[in-house]
């Protein structure tokens, strides 16, 4: 034991304030500030926040005072690192273990929620986790033996702080703490390559620099000063001479905004290093705010590539209001054995090149998905394909979005995307987005092009290069852009104002669509005018997954639907990609982002929105007459946990038991029902299916003065209704036309049974002229057809161009002038502003009938005006033969 004066270790600490929400709490002395008091020196293992907490280092007013509070959200690197200083999570065993237990407390976790403090491999260690690639396990290993199946690890704070605590204290202290005394004997790691193992006794006394004062409260617990290190500090000196300070890094791929790395002779000090801390000083001579670190979130050593120190945007650090991060920053390193290490950078913006670029979808969701970015830390390398290496180019992943069909493929998102030649089928491929902002630091800009003109550039990195085409304005950065890294990577989005949250967005789900597995309708989506969408990522409480324009999303965004592995083909035959999200089924959409050309525009789901568990299950109706009162109902493959409730929301008095849907009888009206099977526990998906309930009787009639389909005799109003409601195809003479559906013709007005005369289809009209005309009408439950005959008066209005209920030598010329512009290439012409007039006009034009007008049509016009000037009573038929 020796003696320590009090005021030098804690009189600074219990003054540091950074703001009001980042006071350091000051600590209650029980020794006399103007005495002696004797203490015990030792090393302990302390948790990052009894670490930092009377540090004077910044808290964020989110963690509400919290030290320890935890954040859920993720990185751009996919990791939880976003809290205070709570403990580090990983769920990956090569990440954090061996090097985070070098100077930290490493605990690992079972499956079983058994947890054991890691020693690590190297030093006859007791706790390891051992992992078997080709069996896929990754095993908890204690004393030689298999404890358990791995599940995650934490790195809990720094192993070995130096602190001094009041003898009277001391065994109260060793029984809270993991204590080592001096001369204890500590071991950790291994030697790898510029890594150096620990193997040496623990020293701790006044001199030590970063020592801390334990003080007892009167709680019985502990807390600690603010470090201090004496006018003659022990320890080991770094030689700056001997290490390589690199230039500051932004958004290096890891989640952090910042970092500088150490390399050169760095090996004993990346083994000993247990903190850093961050003091910004900005453009002038005064320090705006401090920052502490913890590793694996934000620190880093490696055996080759040197010790990374990085800073990452959460509860632990955000820049001071009106700054951007750029200027001076003093970085301080903290190190078991060696005095403190402070170097000074000067953050400058990094220049960059602007312009655009086609990206495949893969190239483009890469970053944007959380993967790795950024590998080579600036240097060219043709040869890489971090995409590739993920899958993501695997065909049914992210490639290219076929169409095997001619309709909107290559013409519905032309402003956001770039598409294959259409085949001979008119189908073909959308294969990425185009038109993406991208950034190109300048100095990779130069080598890059500098090796296109010498022909070196290839692979991933040289074809996307060779498409990007600068901005003429360099001056202008673009509302949102992605950044091109040296190794073919993009980053995800970066956007100059803050993400839009779209508050006024309702997603609504069903899990039975026509494009997918799940659809998800977002009703009141707004992205603003002239807003381009390139991306939308649907991120649930485990992952995230891109969505694909054409396949995923249409309409603007404000539809979206995936297949998780079950419906495989959509309505059109276009075959559905499921493996990228496959994960879906059973998951809880957390938020839903548009990766736009103005920006990123969010729906945070605070509740989250569950996707029930795709399922295999099946259920079959048997289609019977309304008279029977009950309909057989089949239910196979079944989840074995699936609780079943049959409905049928629309069949009066439907009741479900023992493989019949029983109903009203009497009340019940012919047509098709829909009866759902849902799992009550809402774990599992509902599925359905459609039951036809028939009737012999015929309720209709058609009534030839009034020109409609009536109640036939004896048959009530509500039978008429039901049967005009259910009609689903008219067959004209020998033509036959569906009732419903995207391209059903109203023949038969479905409320008053009028017959349509000016019924048309997309080819043109269905009574093309005057005369009587057999319509044979079919309905849906009605087994017997209704037939009967109509008379039908046309109005023929061919070459009436100009609507006015005659045709003359006006009309001639619009012909003339619509054929003399179509013909020198102008396809943009119009005959009139008004859509609807235009559309008619034309096929007014279309004298006969060929789908197109030209001097064939004028002729016979022409033809048509001199014949009825000279007094001859012509027909179109005698003139078109």
């Amino acid at each position: 034991m020796r003696e320590i004066n009090w005021k030098k270790f804690v009189g600074a600490a219990s003054a540091a304030v950074l703001a009001a929400t980042q006071v350091a709490p000051a600590i209650t002395a029980y020794a006399e500030e103007a005495g002696t008091t004797d203490y015990v020196y030792c090393a302990a293992s302390l948790t990052w926040a009894e670490y930092w907490e009377n540090e004077g280092v910044y808290l964020d007013s989110a963690a509400d005072g919290n030290w320890e509070a935890s954040s859920a959200d993720a990185d751009s690197h996919g990791e939880t690192d976003l809290g205070a200083y709570d403990a580090v999570t990983r769920a990956t065993s090569n990440h954090g273990l061996h090097r985070g237990s070098y100077q930290c407390t490493v605990k690992v976790f079972d499956t079983e929620g058994n947890s054991y403090d890691y020693t690590g491999r190297g030093q006859n260690e007791s706790v390891d986790v051992v992992s078997n690639r080709d069996a896929g396990t990754t095993t908890v290993m204690v004393d030689g033996k298999a404890a358990g199946a791995y599940d995650h690890s934490v790195i809990v704070g720094p192993k070995y702080v130096p602190v001094a605590v009041p003898a009277a204290d001391y065994e109260d202290f060793k029984k809270a703490y993991k204590v080592y005394e001096n001369g204890t004997e500590v071991k950790g790691g291994y030697t790898e390559k510029n890594l150096v193992n620990i193997d040496e006794e623990i020293q701790v006394d006044a001199n030590t620099s970063g020592i801390k004062v334990a003080e007892k409260q009167e709680d019985g617990t502990f807390q600690f000063s603010k470090r201090s290190t004496s006018e003659t500090p022990d320890g080991k000196v770094v030689d700056k001479d001997a290490v390589e300070i690199s230039e500051v890094q932004h958004d290096s791929g890891y989640g952090d905004f910042i970092r500088v790395d150490i390399n050169g002779d760095y090996g004993d000090l990346g083994a000993h290093m247990y903190a850093v801390r961050w003091d910004y000083y900005g453009d002038g001579d005064t320090v705006l705010a401090t920052y502490g670190t913890k590793f694996a979130a934000d620190n880093w050593m490696h055996k080759s590539m040197g010790i990374q120190l990085g800073l990452t945007k959460s509860d632990r650090c955000q820049l001071p209001e009106g700054t951007d991060g750029y200027g001076r920053w003093d970085v301080t390193v903290y190190a078991t054995g060696y005095q403190d290490f402070t170097f000074t950078v000067d953050n400058e913006p990094e220049q960059y090149v602007y312009g655009t670029m086609n990206l495949p979808y893969a190239d483009y969701y890469y970053g944007e998905l959380g993967n790795k970015t950024d590998t080579t830390d600036g240097k060219i390398s043709y040869d890489a394909d971090l995409a590739g290496n993920a899958g993501m180019r695997a065909e049914g992943t992210y490639d290219a979005v076929t169409s095997a069909t001619r309709k909107k493929w290559n013409s519905m998102f032309a402003d956001t995307t770039y598409s294959s030649e259409a085949d001979e089928n008119g189908g073909g491929k959308i294969l990425g987005v185009s038109g993406v902002e991208v950034a190109i630091e300048q100095s990779l800009y130069d080598q890059l092009t500098a090796d296109a003109k010498d022909s070196k550039t290839s692979g991933v990195l040289g074809s996307l290069f060779a498409g990007f085409t600068p901005n003429e304005d360099q001056t202008v950065v673009p509302a949102a852009y992605k950044q091109l890294f040296a190794d073919g990577t993009l980053s995800a989005t970066i956007t100059a104002e803050p993400e839009v949250d779209l508050t006024n967005v309702t997603p609504t789900l069903k899990t039975d669509s026509k494009y997918g597995d799940y659809q998800l309708n977002m009703d009141g989506l707004d992205l603003g005018e002239g807003n381009l969408v390139y991306g939308v990522i649907v991120k649930t409480k485990t992952g995230n997954y891109g969505m694909l324009q054409l396949e995923n999303i249409w309409q603007g965004g404000s539809k979206l639907a995936w297949s998780a592995g079950f419906k495989t083909t959509e309505v059109h035959g276009n075959s559905l990609r499921s493996t990228p999200y496959a994960a879906t089924s059973g998951d809880t959409i957390v938020e839903i982002s548009y990766l736009t050309s103005k920006g990123e525009y969010s729906v945070h789901l605070a509740d989250g929105l569950y996707l029930p568990k795709k399922h295999n299950g099946t259920v079959t109706a048997e289609s019977v007459a309304v008279a029977a009162g009950s309909i057989p109902v089949t239910l196979a493959d079944l989840p074995e946990d699936f609780s079943a409730a049959v409905s049928a929301d629309t069949l009066t008095g439907a009741a479900y038991a023992d493989g019949k849907m029983t109903f009203d009888a009497k009340s019940v009206l012919p047509g098709s029902y829909t009866i759902t099977v849902s799992d009550e526990s809402g774990v599992y998906a509902p599925f359905s299916t459609s039951v036809i309930l028939t009737t012999d009787a015929m309720p209709a009639a058609y009534d030839a003065e009034k020109g409609a389909v009536v109640a036939a005799k004896g048959a009530a109003a509500d039978d008429l209704a039901a049967y005009l409601k259910n009609v689903s195809k008219v067959t004209v003479n020998d033509t036959t036309y569906e009732a419903t559906g995207k391209r059903g013709v109203k023949i038969i007005d479905p409320t008053t049974g009028e017959i349509h005369a000016d019924a048309e289809t997309r080819d043109g009209a269905v009574f093309t002229k005057s005369g009587t005309y057999k319509l044979t009408v079919e309905a849906t439950g009605y087994t017997t057809p209704l037939t009967f005959e109509v008379e039908i008066e046309v109005t023929d209005s061919r070459a009436d161009v100009d609507l006015d209920g005659r045709v003359d030598s006006t009309d001639v010329f619009y012909m003339m002038l619509y054929t003399a512009n179509i013909s020198a290439g102008n396809a943009d012409f119009v005959l009139s502003e008004d859509a609807e007039k235009n559309k008619q006009m034309i096929a007014a034009a279309d004298v006969d009938g060929n789908g197109s007008v030209d001097s064939t049509d004028a002729f016979y016009a022409l033809y048509y005006v001199a014949s009825k000037g000279a007094g001859v009573n012509v027909t179109w038929e005698d003139i078109i033969k």
